[in-house]
């Protein structure tokens, strides 16, 4: 199942340069994550505090992945 985490509303993007509205969500997954072909990044999973102290993460993607661990402890 998934269960929404977070909507921080419409946010600017450094990166394209024009406005998105990002919604996020807690999903469960195993094995090896796989890039789409046109894609050029390279997926990996992360323990969440490597994930956020590794400086790649924006302000609402830290705060959803907060809400994810915080909510598997309580389950």
């Amino acid at each position: 199942p998934a269960y929404l985490l977070h909507i921080p509303g419409t946010l600017f993007s450094p990166w394209t340069h024009s406005e998105y509205t990002p919604i996020y969500y807690r999903v469960h997954g195993k094995g090896v994550p796989r890039t789409p072909g046109h894609e050029t990044v390279e997926l990996i999973f992360m323990e969440p505090k490597q994930a956020i102290e590794s400086g790649l993460m924006a302000a609402p993607e830290i705060c959803a992945l907060k809400r994810a661990v915080k909510g598997e402890a309580k389950s």
